[in-house]
């Protein structure tokens, strides 16, 4: 294979980004099942043609399964949606047709195709969508009220961030403390998809730490977690703080999906999006 890329540059400096790409997909829910008429998105980069990069799209067949070929070029980046569903980790993916040495080579099998997944919404509820953001002095208290999406003087969590006594070149390591007020609790998760709001093991504090040499490299803290407010009504939040040392001060942002009827079914539907 050295030996052929060797040559193919040699004989053509640009021969990466005119390799012939065919590829084969299929679409599938969360059990399995096919998934019919979802939108497929194609874009690659090519040294063919009057566009450097060009797109094209498709729907997948009774089947799931959708294919392409016939065009040039270095690399694919496939993205499939449907109405409907969510989109997961495995809806979108990013294939090599030249350098095989990369991680993302792909060689195309029409009899195994690559599998995409999407997650069918089944019985989602009215639910209010937020998305607040803050700034907070460090060691100064805020609280994020989830029911009306906002930072605040009062609320359902009381945020500080504060600065820790590791230092590095760049800066400081800082952590973020989160207090649930009486009643109310949060719990961390790793789900992708934060569908359903566990019924217990709320806590109601917790602290989130970045080290002075992690924030040299990523200076964020996130955190993905489920809410239950003190009013007994359910969330699944996106937190992150990010310290500006200098200003003395952090930004937090909050993604939050609230149902306000008390279930703990967090399946979010644009279209039962209530204060859209």
């Amino acid at each position: 294979m050295w030996d052929w890329w060797n040559v193919m540059g040699k004989a053509d400096p640009k021969f990466q980004w005119k390799m012939p790409i065919e590829f084969y997909g299929k679409v599938v829910d969360q059990i399995g099942a096919p998934v019919a008429n979802a939108q497929v998105h194609f874009g690659w980069t090519t040294a063919v043609g009057p566009k450097p990069d060009p797109e094209a799209a498709m729907v997948t067949a009774e089947d799931g399964t959708f294919s392409i070929t016939g065009i040039w070029g270095k690399r694919l980046v496939v993205n499939v949606s449907k109405e409907g569903f969510v989109r997961t980790v495995e809806s979108v993916g990013s294939y090599e047709y030249a350098a095989f040495q990369d991680d993302l080579f792909h060689v195309p099998d029409r009899s195994h195709p690559v599998v995409f997944r999407l997650q069918k919404l089944i019985s989602p509820e009215p639910m209010l969508k937020h998305d607040a953001d803050a700034r907070v002095p460090l060691g100064g208290q805020i609280y994020l009220d989830i029911a009306t999406g906002k930072f605040g003087a009062k609320g359902d969590i009381e945020i500080t961030v504060r600065l820790e006594a590791d230092r590095a070149a760049a800066g400081s390591g800082y952590s973020t403390v989160l207090r649930a007020v009486p009643g109310a609790g949060f719990l961390f998760t790793d789900d992708e998809l934060m569908f359903s709001a566990p019924e217990a093991g709320y806590r109601d504090d917790a602290t989130l730490t970045r080290s002075a040499a992690e924030s040299l490299t990523r200076s964020t803290i996130k955190a993905r977690l489920y809410v239950k407010t003190a009013a007994g009504k359910f969330a699944a939040v996106e937190l992150e703080s990010l310290l500006w040392e200098r200003r003395n001060e952090a930004t937090l942002n909050a993604l939050i999906y609230f149902n306000p009827s008390g279930s703990r079914n967090l399946q979010f539907d644009q279209h039962k999006w209530i204060n859209r």
